[in-house]
């Protein structure tokens, strides 16, 4: 079988370390967006929907790639998998350097969006496959790269588009992406998982039924899972894809807008690891449900407070604290309901609900601002959508199956 012993302690830190550099790269698909979308805007003279329409291809394509990649390196192994990614990931940010018609950049930003959604599961697949016993904390470590690396190169990419240009931000990025993710996907490896070592390996009140993706689905407590996850996911992909618009419909400055789209992700990929770790220990639901909360009650503060500057980047990066951890919580929570053995794609089904968590907070959001002149009713929709979250998710709405279904 594919893969190395579970036994191999130091093998697979260096894998999750891998991981997390990898999402640091592929991230900037996703928050680094909403940088480009004012250049695009001005240069190319498209509407700010037919813009941010690239953003919900990427969205969509990253989501419904997963459980297709889940499903082979579940079956295979990762290795030529993480191979592709890094190749479409980076052709995807050098093919977007030469795109002149909204339909070209559809398609190039969407084919390297097949790479993030390829690294985002095998990511995932480490933390779970290596660390059964610190999945919240190692899960939310794989994930805090995915938002680390806009805090990184947010600025330098800023920076780049001023003075070069976004078509030229785009081509050295898509080179530099291409570079360090052929070299990281030579360390993405899963463990070779027996009957015996699921066994050996098993952790306090872990079920020792591995339910298949069919399984999965066939179960009651994945329909509250997959609603939650697409309800709360909603409150920071509009933030990532909507943030310079947001700052422009509250009267923010341009250097107060930058210092909350470089937080933001700083924040996001914090809350991942802390957010998992509390979980641990907390508890995954009881958590889960506190954290929605919370970004309920952030989306409402950032509804009354967001015209005033100090307030709106403090707003913006406390909810990007309390968002985060939803990355981390999903693919903890399905892995603890429905078994280890096939959680790369088990959580790669779970995951597409960030496709439409995606359309609501990039397409959908951008129509409403317009139609409605400002950001108000969108946000007061994303605190709607937490609080629901928040019960459906709650540990008496919400029990583990005990058994399969199909």
């Amino acid at each position: 079988m594919y893969g190395e012993k579970l036994g191999k302690k130091d093998s697979r830190w260096i894998r999750l370390a891998a991981a997390t550099i990898s999402m640091m790269l592929v991230g900037l698909y996703q928050y680094s967006w909403t940088l480009f979308v004012p250049p695009i805007h001005t240069l190319l003279g498209w509407s700010l929907p037919t813009i941010q329409l690239t953003f919900v291809v990427c969205t969509w394509i990253m989501t419904w790639t997963q459980p297709v990649a889940g499903f082979f390196a579940d079956k295979r192994g990762p290795r030529l998998l993480v191979f592709f990614g890094a190749l479409v990931t980076g052709l995807g940010w050098i093919g977007a350097s030469y795109a002149n018609t909204p339909e070209l950049l559809y398609l190039v930003y969407g084919l390297g969006s097949m790479g993030v959604g390829i690294f985002y599961a095998t990511a995932i697949g480490v933390a779970n496959k290596w660390f059964p016993n610190r999945r919240g904390l190692t899960c939310g470590l794989a994930a805090s790269g995915y938002g680390f690396g806009a805090t990184l190169f947010n600025p330098i990419i800023s920076w780049m588009i001023t003075s070069f240009g976004f078509r030229t931000t785009f081509l050295i990025m898509g080179v530099l992406m291409l570079l360090v993710l052929m070299a990281t996907s030579m360390l993405l490896r899963y463990p070779s998982i027996t009957p015996k070592k699921l066994a050996s390996q098993r952790i306090e009140g872990e079920d020792s039924t591995n339910f298949n993706a069919l399984s999965m689905v066939s179960t009651w407590q994945w329909w509250l899972i997959y609603f939650a996850f697409i309800f709360t996911v909603n409150t920071g992909l509009m933030i990532a894809s909507q943030l310079t618009s947001m700052g422009e419909a509250f009267k923010i400055s341009e250097g107060f807008v930058l210092i909350a789209a470089t937080l933001f992700p700083l924040t996001n990929g914090l809350g991942r690891i802390v957010g998992g770790s509390v979980s641990d220990k907390l508890g995954r639901q009881i958590t889960m449900t506190l954290y929605f909360s919370l970004q309920g009650v952030l989306s409402l503060l950032l509804l009354v407070l967001g015209n005033e500057e100090v307030l709106f980047v403090a707003i913006i990066v406390i909810i990007g604290l309390m968002w985060g951890p939803v990355y981390t919580f999903f693919p903890s929570l399905t892995a603890d309901f429905y078994g280890r053995k096939n959680a790369t794609l088990n959580y790669g089904i779970t995951y597409t609900a960030k496709a439409w968590g995606g359309m609501l907070g990039g397409y959908i959001t951008s129509i409403l601002a317009i139609k409605y002149h400002g950001y108000a009713t969108p946000i007061l929709l994303s605190a709607i959508f937490c609080f629901t979250a928040a019960i459906l998710i709650a540990p008496k709405i919400l029990r583990k199956p005990t058994k399969r279904t199909y």
